[in-house]
């Protein structure tokens, strides 16, 4: 189900990816760091862009999400390096677990990229956002999840 088709992330003059790493109020596993992090390099001037959001009304997996008819064609990022920017400013622009884009209710905000699928979570008992990653279709994801799609 559609949520939001107005998403905006703000430009970014340049941004080091080696700053994203577990620090107070962001846990990130060892698996995003081996699937998504080590391929994430610095970038200098990405533009201002704009996703999408739908929530999963039934549990489905990442084969059924990516299919669906309201996925935008290319709704995967395959820069990782962007992808850790824009994502990093979802998280600090909801810092402390504030209310914005991302859901901060224990359900999974999910992302694909490049050969896998990126889940994000606020864990309010640790005060700290949660980012995983993971191959895709090895589980399925929960009604009330919050996928996010490039526009």
């Amino acid at each position: 189900n559609p949520v939001n088709d107005n998403v905006q992330l703000d430009a970014v003059a340049s941004y080091d990816p080696s700053g994203f790493k577990t620090r107070p109020g962001l846990w990130v596993s060892d698996e995003f760091a081996s699937r998504v992090g080590s391929k994430a390099k610095p970038v200098e001037n990405l533009g201002a862009i704009t996703l999408s959001s739908f929530g999963l009304a039934k549990n489905a997996y990442d084969k059924d999400i990516k299919s669906d008819s309201n996925m935008p064609a290319n709704h995967v990022f395959e820069s990782e390096s962007e992808f850790v920017a824009y994502l990093d400013q979802m998280i600090q622009k909801q810092s402390e677990g504030k209310e914005g884009d991302l859901l901060n209710n224990g359900y999974w905000n999910i992302f694909y990229v490049a050969g896998c699928v990126v889940n994000v979570g606020w864990n309010s008992d640790s005060r700290e956002w949660y980012v995983r990653a993971w191959n895709l279709d090895v589980d399925f994801w929960g009604a009330g999840a919050r996928v996010f799609a490039r526009n």
